[in-house]
């Protein structure tokens, strides 16, 4: 026997593929829709970075917009000039009720011990020693 005989004896043939190759690839086996993927990804995050950066300049641009400021006068003489943080309805204390004046615990009374009061924000802790003052619609001038 030769060299090449035993060689050829020795090997085992090929084994048959389990499928058949097709003469064309489907899109999965080029990667064409990963590359969309992506591509919308891409968009997708732009548009993310984009929106917050609007909105960065928009609440930016609102700290520096100039708000009306609003001037009250208090009865015993104190003068308040701040922006008007918000109002609300709270129930007068019973003690602070009986020191005000006739006239006005009877309206509070009339509203079910009920008062309005506005929270200014006048912003300037150095002169007011708080950032912030309540004022009764009933201590108004």
């Amino acid at each position: 026997m030769t060299n090449e005989t035993l060689h050829a004896s020795s090997t085992p043939a090929p084994a048959a593929p389990a499928f058949r190759r097709r003469i064309g690839s489907d899109l999965s086996a080029r990667g064409e829709p990963y590359v969309w993927v992506m591509g919308a990804a891409l968009v997708g995050g732009l548009g993310m970075i984009l929106g917050l950066l609007g909105y960065i300049l928009v609440v930016g641009a609102l700290t520096f917009w100039p708000v009306p400021v609003e001037t009250v006068t208090t009865l015993d003489g104190k003068t308040v000039a701040g922006e008007v943080f918000r109002s609300e309805s709270y129930r007068v204390p019973e003690g602070l009720l009986k020191t005000l004046p006739p006239d006005v615990q009877q309206k509070i009374k009339n509203d079910l011990g009920m008062a309005e009061r506005t929270l200014f924000r006048v912003g300037n802790f150095d002169l007011f020693g708080e950032d912030f003052v309540w004022i009764s619609d009933y201590e108004r001038k």
